[in-house]
């Protein structure tokens, strides 16, 4: 089985045949805030990583939150894999 992190490492070797994810000026218009102690009870399921502090953390409409980084990348390339009843930025 392929981490996310392998198929995006290959997503960018092959290239994608159309554009589907969102443009990053809309993705940065969802929620975000600045972790100021670290929770280790949180991860980021993206890269499986703790929040630390520090770190930029972006939260969905569905209340799922991420690293800012992981999921950025995530919602340019693959908007395909979002409903949009929960991500609607594009207008």
């Amino acid at each position: 089985m392929w981490t996310l992190q392998e198929l995006l490492r290959l997503s960018d070797s092959i290239g994608d045949v159309k554009d589907r994810g969102l443009k990053l000026c809309h993705v940065q218009q969802l929620p975000s805030y600045r972790v100021k102690q670290s929770l280790t009870v949180h991860v980021c399921v993206i890269c499986l990583d703790e929040f630390r502090c520090g770190q930029m953390i972006r939260a969905l409409p569905c209340c799922h939150e991420y690293h800012a980084n992981c999921v950025d990348r995530w919602l340019t390339v693959r908007t395909a894999y979002v409903s949009p009843n929960y991500l609607d930025v594009r207008t």
